[in-house]
């Protein structure tokens, strides 16, 4: 796996666990913010990753914009 590759995994997958947190009622929004915003989701779309990932690009990027969305 490559190391932008992993990199934008890493952070969907702390984003999706801070958002299922959120969900389930065990963190309030402003915690739910708070953790994104020490995430730096912000930062994905620095990340650049090889055409031949392109599919999962894709789909992590989509996963964060969605968990992006539902902080607002």
């Amino acid at each position: 796996m490559s190391e932008k590759l992993l990199e934008l995994h890493t952070l969907t997958s702390k984003a999706t666990i801070a958002h299922k947190m959120y969900l389930a009622g065990l963190i309030t929004k402003q915690e739910f913010k708070k953790q994104l915003d020490g995430l730096n989701c912000h930062c994905h779309t620095d990340i650049v990753l090889e055409k031949k990932h392109l599919e999962l690009d894709t789909c992590y990027r989509e996963m964060l914009n969605g968990i992006l969305k539902a902080c607002d």
